[in-house]
């Protein structure tokens, strides 16, 4: 386990993308003051040409708060959910708190701090696949949204799935008004969020 720092090919790559980074970026993004988190490590930075990975373990008294560690991926040219153009995204790619770490705020912790992160870098945009409660709380608390081709997808099996029980087939306008039934019935969820 490492100290949360860039390295200097992280970097590198980094501003080779234009973006402005410092080497303590990581550890002011995760050094938060929270009761269920004593420590945190970098336990992987994994630079490639086309992307930039980083993973995180968060530690509460010594024993991991998370099922498999946080990780983060920048990834380049990437197709934008919110223009027809391709750019760098972020890539939530995982963050599963243990059963006993959950409705803590450790999201509501983290989450603010790595958008501010991606905001100073000029990231425009945050990808993800909500799987399990993220499904609920992603779209609902932190204002992510399905791209268009999700969204179209949602609202034609929304119709047979309402059929089924009974329901108005009319699919709601906005994707957080979708029964949690209906939205946890999916294995995952295809969510961004626009950061500039």
């Amino acid at each position: 386990m490492f100290e949360l720092v860039l390295s200097e090919a992280a970097l590198a790559w980094l501003a080779d993308r234009g973006l402005v980074a410092v080497p303590l970026d990581l550890q002011e993004t995760y050094s938060f003051s929270h009761e269920a988190v004593t420590a945190r490590f970098l336990t992987r930075l994994e630079v490639k040409s086309h992307s930039l990975l980083w993973a995180v373990m968060l530690h509460c008294d010594g024993e991991s708060i998370l099922d498999r560690n946080l990780a983060r991926r920048l990834v380049q040219d990437w197709q934008l959910a919110s223009r027809p153009e391709k750019g760098l995204i972020a890539y939530n790619a995982e963050f599963y708190l243990k059963e006993e770490f959950r409705r803590r705020r450790v999201a509501s912790t983290v989450y603010p701090r790595e958008f501010d992160l991606y905001r100073r870098w000029g990231v425009p945009e945050i990808h993800m696949m909500a799987q399990e409660q993220g499904r609920l709380v992603w779209l609902r608390q932190f204002g992510f949204r399905p791209p268009s081709d999700v969204a179209v997808m949602l609202q034609t099996e929304y119709a047979g799935w309402a059929e089924k029980r009974g329901l108005s087939t009319t699919a709601p306008i906005d994707p957080i008004d979708y029964p949690d039934e209906f939205l946890l019935a999916r294995h995952e969820l295809k969510l961004f969020k626009v950061v500039q």
